[in-house]
């Protein structure tokens, strides 16, 4: 009979090769197999070479599921880790195991910390990370802070935070590396407010932003030296809308679409825009100096949209 060839008898310089030619949800996904193999992709913190790497946390009531993703078309591998009264249930590829005496937030901050250093090795490019908090909980449990904390600082380009309440943002934001982070998207259907404006003082390398569904009150100034923004007012104003097409037009300008929903707007607002800019039915178009481009200013019935476009 042939001798048993397994990847845990290969010697260790052939193991290493071969893991290293794993797609790297599939190395994450062998560590669950046994303590052998997890202990040797630890210890020789094998890497894997990939275009993009997401990671998406969810946090429910007494669980944390990691969805990994390399490349936009790769399939995801999702892992969940709960608490169990005989220590912590993963659960992954549609199969269940119990580590029996484990706490499972020491499991997943291992795990974690893991897909942390995979982003780092790539240098943080093209890297997204994705921070959930479920219906089923208002706030996260304090011990899963200090986990996250323990991490600090998260080097991220693309970072999506999915709350419930406006103190969430700021808890999430103080785990990332500012200098890393260039697109930020901010998601709530229960948070009317989010306002960040210290925030995006210290997020030097922002391009992106988007705050969805919530109306934020950060200042218009502070927002324009951005490339790509979608934000939520209350109230916007004639001047508001003026300002924005003096900055953008602007030759130095470096934005290139700037969207500013509303709740309400200005008493005759856009009787103002026809009486400054001239009779049109829902845009205006402004040359820009030195340049052969035109910002295009279009007026919804809950929005204003100003984009580049390349003169025809």
């Amino acid at each position: 009979m042939a001798p048993l060839t397994t990847l845990d008898l290969m010697p260790e310089d052939v193991m290493r090769r071969v893991l290293m030619e794993l797609d790297y949800r599939d190395i994450m996904t062998l560590r669950k197999t046994s303590h052998l193999l997890r202990n040797f992709i630890d210890n020789n913190r094998i890497r894997t070479h990939t275009t993009s790497t997401t990671i998406q946390l969810t946090f429910n009531r007494n669980s944390i599921q990691m969805m990994l993703r390399n490349g936009g078309n790769q399939k995801p591998v999702f892992i969940t880790y709960s608490h169990h009264e005989n220590g912590c249930e993963l659960s992954y590829r549609n199969s269940k195991k119990i580590l029996e005496m484990s706490d499972y937030l020491k499991v997943f901050e291992t795990d974690f910390q893991l897909a942390l250093s995979h982003l780092n090795h790539q240098n943080c490019k093209n890297s997204k990370l994705e921070f959930l908090v479920s219906q089923s909980i208002f706030s996260l449990n304090e011990k899963i802070l200090e986990v996250l904390r323990r991490t600090v600082p998260i080097k991220v380009q693309d970072l999506t935070l999915q709350v419930l309440a406006e103190f969430q943002v700021s808890d999430f934001l103080n785990l990332i590396d500012p200098i890393y982070l260039t697109s930020l998207t901010v998601i709530s259907s229960n948070c009317p407010k989010v306002s960040i404006s210290n925030q995006i003082e210290n997020l030097k390398s922002l391009r992106k932003l988007q705050i969805g569904n919530s109306i934020t009150n950060i200042p218009l100034a502070r927002l324009t030296h951005l490339e790509d923004v979608i934000i939520k007012y209350r109230l916007v104003t004639f001047a508001d809308v003026l300002f924005l097409k003096e900055t953008l037009t602007a030759p130095s300008s470096p934005c290139k679409r700037f969207i500013l929903q509303f709740k309400y707007k200005e008493r005759y607002l856009n009787k103002k825009l026809v009486e400054r800019f001239g009779i049109s039915e829902d845009s205006w178009i402004f040359k820009i100096q030195n340049s052969s481009m035109s910002l295009r200013m279009r007026v919804g019935l809950s929005f204003i949209e100003f984009n580049l476009i390349v003169d025809s």
